[in-house]
């Protein structure tokens, strides 16, 4: 198909040639050569016929090929034929690589007139890095097919086996779980809608504002001659619980001290507004510190599952990351247990959305099945961290096969024209939408820890002192 050989015939004194192209578009399944005349030599000057017309289309029909192709499907019971299965969009989380990569693939042979056969497979590759001892890598390397109508991962070993044509279907495989929430309780939250110097200006204004208090009652209590005391612990504890919107019993008796009263109010609910309005607002509309890698993940109290997929159980023994191995060892086959957490897609999930748990499958599987049976509060929450790096998926041809260039050209004019946008848009999932709007949002424990602790450490603290009291009046009377 994709040789350039030329068989040149002269006439009986070899004057004159008559040029032919030659080729096979399918030798491998018996297909007969194409002869196609090229041009006319007379002796001295040379006759192309088709000139205008390029390689690939003097190649692109293959009405007369057969190809062999192979496939792979995991859901073992599947109703209808393989085709019908295949094309069946009302379930995409199923075999959806393969769904994406067969649609592609018709498109191909409607593109080139070609028919085909195919082989199903349960897998992708075998347990070799390269994958040449199972699966439809398998029936490729052994040349018992011509080309996957199922996509797979490009990956270094595999290079030298196989040929990729286009990637084009992203591959994801994810932990989906619902996020927990990793709030530090000594993160000072109630801290932080003021800045520090905002803070010192306030204690350094609580100090002048009880300092003008005790000197105006101090100067008015010469003039109206009251007998009432008004120590500097009234006046701190005057200044602070106005602050603190607990107003006070001692008031200023003269204008000076209630001006400096009434000044006092204006600054407290000023602060009061800016803070609450900060506190809440942060309380309420920012989410949890999410999981970012594998070791948050498998040191966090969540159960893991995994799906039943060929990929993921051979990324865990052959990935020597630490990470990887620390979650199969202790969270996907803890020890002592008798099998590997593996769940179905809808039991996995449910998990999920029960909450508690992590479950790695693919986000073509999850998506679907999150938006339908999540509520609000539950997508929102959902989080995914990737354990498998998420590549472009294709579908592959024999090393050096001739098809390669054809297909090529063929797929990247449909991404020019956007065909293959439209099979994503029909077979991958998009993450469900979360309506913010229509959360409502807890607070919880943790985010106001600070305050708890404040609180008790404000009555410890009163309850020593009152010992303190206690003590040392008693020592006053005995003395």
């Amino acid at each position: 198909m994709d040789s350039n050989t030329k068989l040149a015939v002269s006439n009986e004194n070899k004057t004159q040639f008559h040029i032919f192209n030659i080729y096979n578009p399918g030798f491998q399944v018996g297909s007969k050569p194409v002869i196609t005349k090229y041009g006319f030599w007379n002796g001295s000057h040379m006759t192309l016929f088709n000139k205008n017309l390029t390689f690939y289309t003097q190649r692109k029909n293959m009405t007369s090929v057969q190809l062999r192709s192979g496939s792979v499907v995991l859901v073992a019971n599947y109703t209808g034929t393989f085709e019908e299965y295949m094309l069946n969009a009302r379930q995409t989380e199923f075999d959806t690589m393969s769904k994406f990569h067969y649609t592609m693939f018709l498109l191909l042979e409607d593109v080139h007139q070609f028919s085909h056969s195919v082989i199903v497979e349960d897998k992708w590759f075998g347990n070799y890095q390269n994958g040449t001892d199972g699966g439809v890598g398998k029936l490729l390397y052994d040349n018992e097919i011509d080309i996957t109508c199922t996509g797979a991962s490009q990956r270094p070993p595999r290079v030298d086996v196989y040929d990729y044509i286009m990637p084009s279907y992203h591959f994801r495989p994810c932990y989906i779980f619902r996020n927990p929430g990793s709030y530090d309780p000594f993160s000072a939250e109630f801290l932080k809608p003021f800045s520090s110097k905002v803070w010192y200006s306030i204690v350094a204004a609580v100090l002048v504002i009880s300092i003008c208090l005790k000197l105006f009652y101090r100067t008015e209590r010469k003039f109206t001659r009251s007998k009432s005391k008004y120590s500097w612990a009234t006046a701190i504890l005057t200044t602070v619980s106005v602050i603190f919107q607990q107003d006070s019993s001692a008031f200023p008796p003269g204008n000076a001290g209630r001006i400096v009263f009434l000044v006092l109010q204006i600054f407290s609910i000023l602060l009061y507004n800016y803070y609450t309005s900060s506190i809440i607002s942060s309380l309420l509309s920012k989410p949890p510190e999410a999981f970012h890698t594998l070791d948050e993940l498998g040191h966090s109290s969540l159960e893991i599952g995994i799906e039943d997929l060929p990929y993921t159980l051979t990324w865990f023994e052959i990935m020597n990351d630490s990470d990887v191995q620390y979650i199969f060892k202790h969270k996907v086959f803890p020890p002592g247990a008798q099998n590997l957490n593996i769940y179905e897609a809808e039991e996995g999930i449910a998990k999920v959305g029960r909450g508690g748990f992590a479950y790695h499958t693919q986000l073509d599987t999850g998506y679907p099945i999150i938006a339908r049976t999540f509520d609000q509060d539950a997508i929102c929450d959902v989080t995914e961290i990737p354990m498998i790096p998420q590549v472009e998926a294709g579908m592959m041809v024999q090393k050096k096969s001739q098809y390669k260039e054809l297909f090529q050209i063929t797929l990247r004019q449909m991404k020019q024209v956007g065909l293959i946008q439209r099979i994503s848009q029909i077979w991958e999932a998009k993450k469900p939408q979360c309506l913010s709007s229509a959360r409502v949002i807890a607070v919880a424990y943790n985010q106001v820890f600070m305050a708890f602790l404040a609180l008790f450490l404000g009555m410890l603290v009163s309850v020593v002192l009152l010992v303190i009291e206690i003590i040392w009046f008693k020592l006053d009377l005995s003395n």
